[in-house]
């Protein structure tokens, strides 16, 4: 159990100090920014619905395998994957401010 009350660490997570929880991984096909598959677009939504429902920030971080392409092209394929999942989270509601 925490020491920490549940209204000070949700206003905590509210103000950006502390991280609601694990991440949430996406898993995209190799090279690309289309999902594995349909649990992966629900795990942004709900993401997304409990950002929307708490008024949370939401910390987007893009990756690439750098086993399967350059730094460069993985920088860029990073950053587009990135892309998506906020533009995902932004058709939910999660405003871009947010994020």
């Amino acid at each position: 159990a925490s020491d920490i009350a549940l209204p000070v660490y949700l206003q905590e997570i509210g103000r950006g100090e502390v991280p609601l929880g694990p991440p949430v991984f996406v898993f995209f096909r190799l090279a690309g920014t289309h999902v594995t598959d349909s649990p992966q677009i629900l795990a942004i939504h709900a993401a997304a619905d409990l950002a929307v429902a708490r008024n949370l920030r939401v910390r987007i971080t893009g990756a690439a395998d750098s086993a399967t392409g350059s730094p460069e092209k993985n920088a860029a394929l990073a950053k587009a994957r990135a892309g998506h999942v906020a533009s995902l989270m932004e058709k939910r509601g999660v405003p871009r401010e947010r994020m």
